[in-house]
């Protein structure tokens, strides 16, 4: 009987520790992939953005710059934002401050501080099929 326990145990302990670390592990993985959008923003790096966004990626702008509505932003048009130079350029210390990992899907609360102004923004990401986190949906705020 106390061996029966003790294996019990042992095995729930481990399942948990692995569970667990799985997790932490897929946390690093978004934190990476956060840090790699900024980057390539940062930098300017179309082909690096390219692989960073999903295919369906979306830049929600609400009431920013003074507009008064949402203003919805595709990849293309982020991309070509990036090209012409109006995005991105500035090189900013970027803070994660929350990511929460719900199977292939992640939500992160992140601060972007650079030269010109600092973005708190809510970043979506998926996991593709092959296991890549990808951003889906930025939502930034300027402080």
């Amino acid at each position: 009987m106390k061996v029966t326990i003790l294996v019990s145990t042992a095995l729930m302990l481990f399942t948990i520790t692995n569970l667990f670390g799985q997790k932490m592990d897929e946390e690093k993985l978004v934190r990476e992939a956060i840090s790699k959008f900024a980057k390539a923003a940062d930098e300017r790096d179309e082909k690096a953005l390219d692989e960073v966004l999903d295919n369906t990626f979306r830049l929600a702008l609400n009431q920013m710059f003074g507009g008064k509505d949402v203003s919805l932003i595709d990849k293309n048009g982020y991309l070509e934002r990036i090209r012409e130079k109006k995005f991105g350029g500035d090189k900013r210390e970027v803070t994660v401050e929350n990511v929460i990992v719900m199977n292939n899907n992640a939500s992160a609360r992140v601060t972007l501080k650079g030269s010109k102004f600092t973005l708190v923004t809510l970043l979506q990401l998926g996991k593709s099929n092959e296991g890549v986190w990808k951003i889906v949906n930025d939502m930034p705020s300027v402080l």
